[in-house]
């Protein structure tokens, strides 16, 4: 019987060739799949029973103390070690009947809809440099494209439909995706904010298809790409110049696309590939923050009917009329 190295190296060569996964996440299975060979203190892959891999869960768990999602990634290792070992080596897999741990859900820091709309007015959009920040959070939010994503596109990322924009989205973590966005409909925001954008460094400034979509300077700098902490800034101002105490991350903008999309009525398959996920349980977190927020639930609460005393009636309408004033005070 082969080692157990030789047979690690022979797993990471069939990932690599016929999978075609990322080194980096090749990787991150072997670190997984040693750390659970050296705690079993075995080193034939043949010997491990279910009650190993069942022990291993409860010590990474109790002793360690890793989170829910740690335990899953390292469950997730071990599982397609032997999804592949077993049919190469013929033999019984321990994996089969131990069941995936459920992954928390954690509510994520996320804004609404009417804070990106106050983010957004926020960018003094007579600066060329207003107009770019406002088409960075425009498109963070109706793409939902990763930060580092971002940092990569170029102006040649960018195609003109008939009816929208498409983003072609690099391939950093996930593989090379498109993505539509900035429904093309006169007044639309995302669409209007964008395209302010676009014509700037496309039509004014004649940028090449090869050049950074967003550059650190504005539209005028022909220098080097925004990067990760200048995108960072650019939300970092904005969500204080809207007056928004809330914490907003660059990520916060993913989890917005993702959520909306669900309520929207966009398949959990179709977004697990707009989204660039590789596991679908990633993408299903986004199905219960979505049924929680829905009109639909608030619509079917026990109480929507019950009616307030008539002495009470109007502090709704006044609490709405306070919003929209609020809402056009951070616009400007």
């Amino acid at each position: 019987m082969a080692e157990l190295k030789d047979i690690l190296e022979e797993f990471k060569k069939f990932k690599l060739v016929n999978q075609d996964k990322r080194e980096s996440s090749i990787i991150r299975y072997l670190m997984n799949i040693r750390a659970f060979f050296k705690w079993i203190r075995k080193d034939d892959p043949d010997q491990v029973t279910m009650e190993d891999v069942q022990n291993y869960i409860i010590h990474l768990k109790v002793d360690q103390k890793n989170s829910v999602n740690t335990q899953k990634i390292k469950q997730a290792s071990i599982r397609i070690f032997y999804d592949w070992y077993s049919k190469r080596y013929h033999m019984k897999n321990p994996c089969e009947l131990i069941g995936p741990i459920q992954e928390e859900i954690k509510i994520p820091s996320m804004f609404t809809p009417d804070e990106l709309t106050r983010m957004v007015y926020s960018c003094d959009t007579s600066k060329a440099i207003g107009r770019r920040d406002a088409a960075i959070l425009c498109l963070l939010a109706d793409t939902g494209i990763r930060i580092s994503e971002c940092r990569a596109l170029n102006l040649g990322s960018i195609q003109i439909h008939e009816n929208n924009f498409a983003l072609v989205v690099p391939r950093v973590k996930s593989r090379e995706r498109m993505v539509p966005f900035g429904y093309l409909t006169a007044g639309a925001m995302v669409a209007e904010f964008f395209a302010a954008y676009y014509q700037d460094i496309k039509y004014v400034q004649n940028f090449k298809d090869n050049d950074p979509l967003f550059v650190q300077y504005g539209p005028k700098d022909h220098g080097d790409r925004l990067n990760i902490a200048g995108l960072k800034g650019v939300i970092r101002r904005a969500r204080k110049n809207a007056n928004i105490t809330k914490r907003i991350t660059a990520h916060s903008f993913r989890h917005f696309f993702g959520t909306y999309s669900v309520i929207h009525g966009t398949r959990v398959e179709q977004l697990r590939l707009l989204m660039g996920h590789a596991w679908l349980e990633t993408t299903m977190r986004y199905i219960h923050i979505a049924d929680v927020i829905s009109p639909e639930t608030i619509k079917h609460r026990g109480t929507t009917d019950l009616q307030a005393p008539k002495h009470q009636v109007g502090f709704v309408q006044i609490l709405k009329k306070a919003r929209e004033k609020l809402n056009l005070d951070g616009a400007r």
